[in-house]
């Protein structure tokens, strides 16, 4: 998007700041009550992965696929090309 059409945008939707402000004061509250106060193992995890290096993803995603499937020869060998 060029300057053009950034101006425009902004022009058609001069609401759009308000409007986000309005939605900010609505999260957490009567209208978006928080449900759940649990501990996000998801979000630990993510944070965990994000600081292994990207080969160490490769390799757990491929140990957990050897895990879960039984692959022959032919497929684990493809398998492990592109987990180069």
């Amino acid at each position: 998007m060029g300057p053009t059409q950034a101006a425009r945008f902004t022009h058609q939707h001069s609401g759009l700041v308000n409007q986000l402000e309005d939605v900010k004061h609505l999260v957490c509250s009567v209208y978006q009550p928080i449900l759940s106060n649990h501990h996000d193992e998801l979000k630990d995890r993510q944070y965990y992965l994000s600081y292994l290096p990207f080969e160490q993803h490769v390799a757990q995603a491929m140990q957990r696929l050897y895990q879960q499937h039984n692959f022959n020869p032919n497929q684990r060998k493809w398998l492990e090309r592109l987990a180069k």
